[in-house]
């Protein structure tokens, strides 16, 4: 999913699962967040991990 600018949903079809709901359901029981949350949090720690970065370049 963070290598990805695919919908949720287009992953959750291209998976195999019939609908989004089956699919949060499925992930949730698996990783204790639904995928937004998931996504979301991928988001952020590669922000932090990008400011990090360029924080650490010194000339």
């Amino acid at each position: 999913m963070a290598a990805t600018d695919k919908t949720i949903t287009q992953i959750a079809l291209e998976s195999g699962y019939p609908n989004i709901k089956a699919f949060t359901a499925a992930f949730k029981a698996n990783f204790g967040i639904i995928p937004t949350q998931y996504r979301k949090i991928l988001k952020e720690t590669a922000a932090i991990e990008d400011t990090s970065a360029d924080n650490d370049l010194e000339i």
